[in-house]
């Protein structure tokens, strides 16, 4: 007797991009540095509070940039049809916006 089997056709998971690894990875690591910063403090050690502050600073640049960077991707994709891989969608034309027509508007 042969029992149903279950065949998952879910998509393997896929790795995250290297510069999205960056960032999480300089995420844990200045948040580390803060949080020594705070705890150092409490035990009324003396703490550098400029290093802190540029740490949080870059930190905040560097996910700014991050965000800037994945936005416009992701704006890039959808306007010529792609998906993640660089793949055309199915429907659509992997082409540029059509440019306007100006030969029957010429003065």
């Amino acid at each position: 007797m042969v029992k149903n089997q279950v065949v998952h056709t879910s998509k393997p998971k896929s790795r995250p991009e290297f510069s999205k690894c960056v960032v999480m990875s300089m995420m844990a690591i200045s948040c580390g540095w803060v949080s020594l910063s705070f705890v150092l403090s409490w035990f009324g050690k003396e703490t550098l509070e400029g290093l802190t502050e540029t740490i949080v600073t870059t930190l905040l640049a560097s996910i700014v940039g991050y965000f800037a960077k994945a936005f416009f991707e992701k704006n890039s994709r959808n306007k010529y049809g792609l998906d993640a891989d660089g793949n055309p969608l199915a429907g659509k034309e992997a082409t540029p916006e059509k440019e306007e027509q100006n030969s029957t508007n010429e003065v």
